[in-house]
């Protein structure tokens, strides 16, 4: 490979982007290189190298076309799940996978199978890292209406978590004005549950399985101090008073606390997997059940029921969806769950 594809791809790369090519001879090289397998093309006339394109999960995936597809058309402002994508805000990988991006109503264009179209007002339109997208008041407001209740609850808990806003900023985006609009109840039934102390997507699907499943609400990111070092402490994801008054711990086990540089902290895994079991054994040591999940347990209801059953987690419902649609569901196997 030419010095000079090697350093446009390393500059794609740290941009989290895709290697556009500025020329036919240049695409013409790209394309060799992909015949080999050393690239891969992502989309038309975006590029990057197989090896690190096959590292990346679906919502980073979904962020190098994002800004691949923003060089490309510069005039595109995304939207729905692609505009919340680049606001940061808690993804499903099947909504990630699609792009979105708006249209004027007065020159609407037609969806296609990649790219979803959506009217969108020119007020409602901002720039974030250099990607025009919709405003995150109005990629909020969509993404609510659309996605099922637990996909949904991920969302609307990391829109509270990365603005510091209370619950009312958000309930208000579903106020009177919008009556009548398509899924506007669901989204409001959505907003009432939503919760900025979630620290996870996976732990906000879990809280909606809790809620859908009829168990109590826990309390949530509490506070645990170390038994032997009282001036130290340790913060668990969830928490309850068990039936026979015992406290429960939950702690949902994603993947990304061992992959993710951001959060190993130049650590790896055994080491991490050893602090996790030093943790365990000092909050254990408080007489509290720990009830550990991952998100295989969130892909299954019943038995995600018998666990929390098991521990003695109270019941104060009766199960039922909170569907958006009958059979529909937004989050897929193919989630982590953890960003």
């Amino acid at each position: 490979m030419a010095d000079e594809l090697r350093v446009a791809l390393d500059d794609a790369e740290a941009r989290e982007s895709c290697l556009v090519p500025s020329t036919t001879a240049v695409r013409n090289r790209l394309d060799h290189l992909t015949r080999r397998g050393e690239l891969a093309r992502v989309q038309s006339s975006a590029y990057a190298r197989a090896a690190h394109w096959d590292g990346l999960d679906a919502a980073r995936r979904a962020m190098c076309r994002i800004r691949a597809l923003a060089t490309l058309h510069p005039d595109w402002v995304f939207c729905g799940a692609s505009a919340a994508l680049v606001h940061g805000l808690s993804v499903s990988y099947r909504s990630a996978s699609r792009i979105e991006v708006a249209t004027r109503k007065e020159a609407p264009c037609r969806s296609t199978r990649n790219v979803g179209r959506h009217v969108i007002g020119r007020d409602e339109r901002t720039v974030v890292a250099g990607v025009r997208v919709s405003t995150l008041e109005r990629t909020v407001y969509d993404c609510l209406r659309r996605l099922d209740f637990r996909g949904g609850l991920a969302l609307a808990d990391s829109a509270l978590r990365v603005t510091g806003k209370p619950r009312e900023w958000l309930t208000s985006l579903f106020a009177a004005p919008h009556k009548g609009a398509r899924g506007i109840k669901h989204a409001r039934v959505v907003a009432s549950y939503a919760d900025g102390r979630a620290e996870s997507g996976g732990e906000s699907i879990a809280r909606g399985a809790m809620i859908e499943l009829g168990f109590m609400l826990p309390e949530l990111q509490v506070e645990v101090p170390d038994p032997l070092e009282p001036w130290h402490g340790y913060r668990v994801d969830f928490a309850w008073a068990a039936l026979d008054g015992a406290t429960v711990f939950g702690e949902f086990d994603g993947r990304e606390k061992y992959r993710n540089p951001r959060m190993t902290q130049g650590r790896d895994a055994v080491d991490v997997f050893a602090d996790e079991r030093l943790r365990e054994s000092r909050i254990s040591a408080q007489g509290a059940r720990i009830l550990r999940f991952s998100f295989a347990d969130l892909l299954d209801d019943q038995r995600f029921s018998r666990l929390l059953v098991a521990y003695g987690v109270p019941r104060v419902g009766e199960p039922g969806r909170i569907e958006l649609r009958p059979g529909h569901r937004d989050w897929q196997p193919s989630d982590d769950g953890s960003r």
